[in-house]
């Protein structure tokens, strides 16, 4: 029948192409990278030890902070719905923070090693990924409408609200060399666990 809504079968198989393998390319790149960087110092040649931390360490470490940049338009123009765009471009940050939690609660609870997350380097790591689905949301749509101009808008609130949040926090956290977050952290941490 035509007009009909797709059943939850079709639109699950839909999403495979749409989302999940993007995405999980995505995450995939991202896990080779990691698990390469961290084997390269069981490495006894010098020349190669150094030679891979330098080389994977980098690109490790411009997938965790800019990994977004990538997946996002990926998941946007393979017509990934708003709620897919943003779960699976923040699929390296959830494994990221997962990770870092679960080796922080080798020496700490699990409350401050979720604290831990907050730490001024972390926070803004997770920030800049999450202004960066803002930015990529704008860019996207910009392009969507070029190309096609009955489409809606290209800048909403929500990407737009986001990417301004980003900026600013990463402004606070980042002035005055970063002092004065830092304390406001250590403040808080001794509020909440001493």
């Amino acid at each position: 029948m035509t007009g009909t809504r797709p059943s939850s079968t079709q639109r699950d198989r839909s999403s495979l192409p749409r989302f999940l393998l993007p995405a999980a390319l995505g995450l995939g790149v991202f896990l080779v990278l990691f698990v390469t960087y961290y084997s390269s110092w069981y490495i006894q040649n010098r020349a190669l030890h150094w030679m891979l931390t330098d080389l994977v360490g980098t690109a490790y470490g411009f997938m965790l902070m800019c990994g977004v940049l990538f997946i996002f338009p990926a998941l946007y123009f393979r017509g990934a719905r708003p709620t897919e765009r943003v779960i699976g471009s923040l699929f390296i940050i959830g494994f990221w923070c997962v990770k870092e939690v679960i080796r922080m609660s080798a020496f700490f609870p699990v409350g401050q090693s979720l604290f831990f997350l907050l730490f001024p380097v972390h926070f803004n790591i997770i920030l800049l990924n999450i202004g960066l689905v803002g930015l990529c949301e704008i860019i996207c749509g910009a392009i969507a409408k070029k190309k096609c101009p009955e489409k809606k808008r290209a800048i909403t609130p929500l990407p737009t609200a986001a990417f301004l949040i980003m900026i600013g926090v990463l402004v606070f956290t980042n002035f005055d060399g970063g002092v004065t977050y830092f304390f406001l952290y250590n403040d808080l941490y001794i509020l909440l666990f001493m």
